[in-house]
């Protein structure tokens, strides 16, 4: 996945990981975060 959970999130309008998690999930779509790229986002 090339696109970062953040901007993921803001496309789908949630502001959180939450809500995020239920979106995917109720999709069964597996997505793998890595945890530098996660906080490569916040500090940007």
């Amino acid at each position: 996945v090339g696109l970062s959970v953040r901007k993921i999130a803001k496309l789908l309008g949630y502001n959180n990981h939450i809500g995020l998690n239920n979106y995917v999930k109720k999709r069964n779509i597996r997505v793998k975060v890595d945890e530098a790229s996660y906080e490569e986002d916040i500090a940007s």
